[in-house]
């Protein structure tokens, strides 16, 4: 009787001692990756308090991804500034009153991923192997014999190297898309540094083995990137002062849920770097804050 198999991110969380983030359904862990230039940083924060700017934003690109959220596809961007704002303000970043008047842009990518799996992890194949079984078998068959009769030359005019060949090449082709996919969606989130190490090391870190996990789901992302108008050199690429990345998985809530707890989560990181991938759950605050409107650029009025 064959023993019965284990699931293995279970294994691994009882061998670890650790519960994954991102691998259950409305899971609230949020994944921020914050990069910011130090002499920015510096200044900010000098003395241990913000100083306060302003700033004006502007939408960038938009990512819908492969499922139905109404609360994605049809937020308004204002709206989206909106729960920005209000977190933005606890770092002293305010709106400012014109477009003229701003110290900073802050430009916002947001949407959700796409994770694509490979026909081999969907059909829970562990080789590249081909299963030639019926191959053999129909030839066996046609001759009026078992498989196992089957000379060299009967295989070789089957062309059963050719279904090997074809068969494997479809598969690694296939599982590099899906690879590539992966690859392309650890960039968009800021992942791909920690992903290439989870990939390489022995014994990957607790959060390692989390990002590996959340690109296989679909996750909600806001990244802001911000640059200095005060500095801004007009015909040249300005680079960004300072980036921040959100993500959090998309199971169990929508893109309205996920914005507001990724907000709560970046206020910590507005300004500031984090030297590696930060894993948190959201916090809650009480209070509130007095808002001007926001002015974002290219919006019709």
């Amino acid at each position: 009787m064959p023993s019965p198999r284990l699931p293995v991110v279970p294994l691994a969380c009882a061998l670890l001692g650790c519960g994954l983030p991102g691998l259950l359904p409305a899971d609230d862990h949020v994944m921020v990756i914050a990069l910011a230039d130090q002499n920015y940083t510096r200044e900010k924060f000098a003395d241990g308090k913000a100083k306060p700017e302003t700033y004006v934003v502007m939408p960038g690109n938009f990512f819908g991804g492969n499922t139905v959220d109404r609360t994605l596809e049809k937020m308004p961007f204002r709206k989206i500034a909106g729960h920005l704002a209000f977190e933005l303000a606890k770092r002293e970043y305010w709106p400012a009153a014109s477009a003229h008047q701003a110290d900073l842009l802050m430009v916002v990518h947001w949407g959700v991923t796409a994770p694509r799996a490979s026909m081999q992890e969907m059909t829970g194949r562990t080789s590249l192997s081909t299963d030639t079984t019926n191959t053999q078998d129909g030839i066996a068959a046609a001759l009026g014999g078992q498989a196992g009769d089957v000379g060299w030359e009967v295989a070789e005019r089957s062309n059963l190297n050719a279904i090997y060949a074809d068969d494997f090449m479809n598969q690694q082709v296939d599982a590099n898309s899906a690879e590539a996919d992966r690859q392309n969606i650890a960039r968009l989130l800021g992942l791909a540094t920690s992903l290439k190490r989870s990939q390489e090391a022995f014994v990957p870190s607790v959060n390692d083995i989390a990002v590996q996990h959340s690109l296989k789901e679909e996750r909600y992302f806001v990244i802001v990137k911000v640059y200095d108008l005060r500095k801004w050199e007009k015909g040249k690429v300005n680079q960004s002062i300072w980036t921040i990345r959100l993500n959090i998985g998309a199971p169990g809530k929508n893109f309205e849920q996920a914005l507001v707890r990724m907000s709560r989560v970046g206020v910590d990181w507005f300004g500031r770097t984090t030297d590696d991938v930060v894993v948190v759950r959201q916090k809650q605050f009480k209070g509130t804050v007095e808002m001007p409107p926001v002015i974002i650029l290219g919006e019709e009025k």
